[in-house]
């Protein structure tokens, strides 16, 4: 796991780029994989309220955690970005939930398979905002005042291939330069 973690948090950096790598605690709760994760500068990324408390009795930082999901629940949403914690936005009906003036992430649903259906085990994804509505998305997060301060690209699947990820860093870049996105951390 330690040298998998490695491996990846590499293979960004020889390429110059400047990625957070946040491991999904929903995949596995033991201590010990979060702990060891942890020493190595692991993020963290929870996607239900009860994984928070995980992290909280390992003393992870909220500046570790990365919040995705589809929570529609205003003081959880807004609780966890007021404690430092990174709020990734996963649908549009979200937005009323925020406060005006946070900073937040995006969760961009760009469904990699139409453009290739070879991919192993082919599905679309269900998170994230679709890309054909991103704009429309921006424009009501800034009438909130919001600031975007990431996006995270969502893909389905099993393929864990280098071009996926690829094909996801693409699209980052191609989304920043479209809309100005150059303030993105």
């Amino acid at each position: 796991l330690m040298k998998n973690f490695i491996n990846f948090q590499d293979s960004f950096s020889k390429n110059g780029l400047n990625c957070t790598i946040a491991y999904a605690v929903k995949a596995n709760y033991d201590y010990q994989i979060i702990k060891s994760l942890f020493s190595l500068g692991s993020h963290f990324e929870l996607s239900s309220p009860d994984e928070i408390f995980v992290l909280d009795s390992l003393n992870v930082p909220r500046k570790n955690i990365v919040v995705n999901g589809c929570f529609s629940n205003h003081d959880f949403i807004n609780g966890c970005i007021k404690s430092g914690c990174l709020f990734f936005l996963d649908a549009m009906s979200q937005i009323e939930y925020l406060e005006d003036g946070v900073e937040i992430g995006i969760r961009v649903n760009y469904d990699c398979y139409k453009k290739d259906n070879s991919r192993y085990y082919v599905k679309s994804s269900r998170f994230g905002i679709p890309i054909e509505i991103f704009r429309e998305c921006l424009e009501k997060l800034a009438k909130k005042k919001i600031q975007v301060q990431a996006l995270n690209i969502h893909t389905s699947g099993n393929d864990r291939s280098p071009s996926t990820y690829n094909l996801a860093i693409s699209i980052v870049n191609e989304l920043k330069q479209t809309f100005q996105l150059n303030f993105l951390k």
